[in-house]
């Protein structure tokens, strides 16, 4: 027997059988006998029929109606309709945004701790990686730049700034700066796709370890139109400096995954 992501949502006791239309239906304690057999506290059962209604099948990033008009529909307190938003939210199918609304979120892409590359990450997940490339040029290092490179403030770098997409959705933006002498012509390369391959392929720099900082953010109004999300929308910042066999620093990224795609997942061991 197949089963689907949405019945391993909801579990055996989900509050409407598959073949239960939802349209234009509320939530009654009295109105369904599978209700009456179901003895789980009322914010889960409407927690289960706010998720077949408004969130199954649905774009990510949909609005969900407000908690005033699912406590009408449902014929619950604004705290069981808080409650069982909370849920959703500890559920990762949906997103608050401070004073904008609660939206529907899609499946996560699930980010390891290997090193990998964007494009590594889309294509294990049977997707299609792209880019859409928004800066490449020559600079100088700022202080930034130089802390995490190790090289003199003002040294030669390349800079290539890139909208990551997956099947053609806007996923990732990142910041790659290199110092120049590890690749004096990169502007002749193709730098669409995985620059991993690039570095290692065209310039024999083989990255072997990173050293990275994660941090939550709230995007910005310029990336929010990048990478079409809710204004004030949660991101992931990953700042990372990856070393090549020699130890040398062959680049420093700065990546805002968006919060609503991306979860980190990672093992831990008691010393």
């Amino acid at each position: 027997m197949q089963v689907t992501a949405e019945e391993l949502f909801l579990g055996k006791s989900g509050l409407y059988g598959s073949d239960r239309p939802m349209d234009d239906q509320t939530f009654s304690d009295d109105e369904d006998r599978r209700d009456q057999e179901d003895t789980r506290p009322k914010y889960m059962k409407i927690r289960d029929a706010i998720y077949r209604k408004y969130i199954a099948g649905r774009p990510s990033n949909s609005v969900i109606p407000p908690e005033r008009k699912l406590a009408e529909e449902f014929k619950a307190s604004r705290v069981t309709i808080r409650k069982a938003i909370g849920k959703l939210e500890a559920d990762n199918v949906v997103y608050k945004v401070q004073g904008g609304g609660t939206y529907t979120v899609e499946p996560g892409i699930v980010k390891s701790l290997k090193l990998t590359s964007f494009s590594e990450d889309i294509r294990a997940r049977g997707m299609v990686p792209s880019s859409r490339v928004l800066l490449h040029e020559r600079a100088q290092a700022d202080r930034e730049a130089s802390w995490r490179l190790k090289v003199s403030p003002g040294a030669d770098v390349y800079i290539l700034r890139r909208l990551r997409l997956a099947d053609g959705e806007p996923m990732c933006l990142e910041e790659v700066t290199v110092p120049l002498e590890y690749v004096p012509d990169i502007e002749k390369q193709n730098i669409t796709g995985s620059f991993y391959d690039v570095l290692q392929h065209k310039y024999g720099l083989l990255p072997v370890w990173a050293d990275q900082v994660v941090s939550p953010v709230v995007l910005e109004p310029g990336d929010v139109k990048l990478l079409q999300v809710a204004p004030y929308s949660p991101a992931l910042k990953i700042v990372r400096v990856t070393f090549d066999a020699k130890g040398r620093r062959i680049e420093t990224t700065t990546s805002l995954y968006r919060g609503d795609k991306y979860m980190l997942h990672y093992a831990v061991k008691r010393d």
